[in-house]
């Protein structure tokens, strides 16, 4: 329960201005007051109140002041003590009982009055009580000032948080003519995010979060998320990974009760595939050239945040681009379909497919108009992805012909934790590309870089099986078992590599060889060996022109050409 304390005013704590010509009445006044307790200066004469009030030294609580002084109305006073006094309470004292009169006074700024004859106690209760209402007003102004004050800084600090994480999500989202987002928020903060990045294989991750609640709480809860997803997607790690990882950080940093809806996707424009993975969020749309559903991608798991490490699945769903048709992705938070338009309804999936603009340069257009003037009610977002826009981007990416002409030989070694804390894809794709290689034949390297180191490491020197990813929990399996053999790691395990360009017939050579024991292998039956390592050797040879496993198989040495394989 909630107590107001009300600052009274004690009487030994008082200062009292007499104002009035009648002697008599005068050293009645102060001498009833001092009996109270309290201090007083009394005054016979507009002019010595006036300097009274005019001391700094002399400041009062309350003022009694007569109307008639020596030919003057104590009411011409009344300015003089809201300027000098303004916390004062003025008592006036007339024997002039006509209710104008006391009217007037009121709106000249007097506080309360007494007709003559006086009651003492009366007077003192009109003090007293005059005094606790100036004070109480007084306390209120300042709470109210206060409160502004407050109000204004919690406003300030919004609007540059909001500054920041707008120009953090500007940062991760450069504008694409292939991508079209759209976000809505229910308030100054929004707790929807649509995050894109290109990896540096060429392929496109993409992540639409719903944070529970509204606001700046929500929008704090993506924060983790940003860079995680960003850091992962840009090294073209596996969407599985990237999705245990963020549900583990989310795990350790969010309160229990908080949680983030999630659709992560990964469009490999080379394979033409696109894999999804959904927790808690409405269903992917699949859409052909003319905007009609191929496919849904239904949410097949919780949101992030909610399961434990051990708990969640990773598993992902996966489509072929080329085999089933699809040209555009859509993907939406649900309060799209679950706010209520100006005529009670609510939009149907159908409904979202048909705003679209299909082929202009702003297909959202439709719907944005339909909640244009809809009150906020929810946190609004939805992102149009034109995969086939993004697939030919790829193709059409130039050839640079004037690469280095002179050759070069770079080695790698690495040994114990060395070999998790060195991006070796990165550093020598940023290698090539310092090299003037074309942009389509760095990325190419970088996943096949990306795919024998990660071999060489898991299956190689930590000698884990992909067997183990296979079933409901096979992944955190995986990943813990990783973990365990991690921490065995000594300077003994290493992984080596070593790069050569061989410029008078445009050849990329690369060897990679690990401490681990090797694989019995049939270099004539690579393409059925595809769960030996990672995604198989298939993959990797469908990339270069030259493969070759080293007995005992603990050693790769392959070729890659300057321009595309027919």
């Amino acid at each position: 329960m909630n107590v107001n304390v009300i600052p009274t005013a004690p009487a030994e704590n008082l200062r009292i201005l007499v104002v009035e010509d009648d002697v008599f009445l005068c050293t009645f006044y102060k001498k009833f007051l001092e009996h109270k307790g309290a201090m007083v200066v009394a005054c016979s004469s507009v002019a010595d109140a006036e300097l009274s009030v005019t001391q700094i030294s002399k400041k009062f609580d309350a003022v009694l002041l007569d109307n008639q002084l020596d030919n003057t109305e104590g009411i011409s006073l009344l300015p003089l003590l809201k300027l000098e006094l303004p916390l004062a309470a003025v008592i006036m004292v007339s024997a002039n009982d006509n209710p104008e009169f006391f009217l007037a006074a009121f709106n000249a700024g007097i506080h309360d009055y007494m007709v003559k004859p006086v009651n003492q106690d009366l007077l003192w209760l009109k003090v007293t009580t005059s005094v606790n209402q100036q004070r109480l007003k007084a306390l209120a102004e300042k709470q109210r000032a206060e409160l502004a004050y407050w109000v204004e800084q919690e406003q300030e600090q919004q609007h540059l948080a909001k500054h920041l994480f707008d120009r953090m999500f500007q940062q991760l989202n450069q504008p694409h003519p292939a991508v079209h987002a759209w976000v809505k928020s229910h308030s100054l903060f929004s707790g929807d995010a649509v995050l894109r990045c290109q990896a540096d294989d060429g392929s496109w991750y993409f992540m639409l979060a719903d944070a529970m609640g509204h606001g700046l709480a929500p929008a704090i809860s993506l924060m983790p998320m940003l860079k995680t997803f960003h850091s992962m997607a840009k090294k073209a790690i596996p969407l599985p990974n990237i999705v245990f990882e963020l549900n583990d950080s989310l795990n350790r940093l969010l309160p229990d009760d908080r949680f983030i809806a999630a659709v992560l996707l990964r469009l490999d424009p080379r394979q033409q595939s696109l894999e999804i993975w959904n927790g808690g969020m409405p269903s992917v749309l699949l859409l052909d050239h003319d905007g009609a559903i191929v496919s849904v991608a239904p949410s097949t798991n919780m949101a992030l945040g909610v399961l434990a490490k051990h708990q969640i699945s990773v598993q992902v769903q996966r489509f072929s681009l080329d085999e089933s048709n699809i040209t555009y992705f859509m993907m939406f938070s649900d309060g799209l379909t679950e706010t209520v338009l100006d005529d009670n309804s609510q939009l149907q999936v159908s409904d979202l497919v048909d705003l679209i603009l299909w082929r202009s340069e702003r297909p959202l257009q439709g719907i944005q108009a339909k909640f244009k003037h809809v009150p906020e009610q929810d946190d609004v977002s939805l992102c149009l992805v034109n995969c086939q826009h993004l697939q030919l981007e790829l193709c059409a990416i130039p050839c640079n012909n004037k690469v280095q002409t002179g050759g070069f030989d770079v080695s790698f070694a690495f040994r114990g934790l060395s070999m998790l804390h060195m991006d070796l894809p990165k550093k020598t794709t940023d290698f090539l590309k310092v090299q003037n290689f074309p942009i389509e034949f760095v990325q190419r390297v970088f996943t096949v870089v990306t795919e024998i180191y990660m071999n060489a490491l898991e299956h190689g020197v930590l000698g884990l099986d992909s067997k183990m990813k296979s079933g409901d929990d096979g992944f955190i399996r995986f990943y813990e078992e990783k973990e365990k053999r991690i921490r065995l790691l000594t300077e003994q395990e290493f992984i080596e590599f070593d790069m050569q360009w061989l410029a008078d017939r445009e050849l990329l050579q690369m060897r990679i060889a690990d401490s681990g024991k090797g694989f019995a292998h049939c270099n004539d039956d690579i393409a059925t060996n595809g769960n030996t390592f990672g995604r198989g050797l298939a993959f990797i040879e469908t990339l270069t022109s030259n493969l070759e496993i080293i007995p005992p198989g603990n050693s790769l040495r392959l070729t890659m050409p300057l321009h595309k394989m027919n």
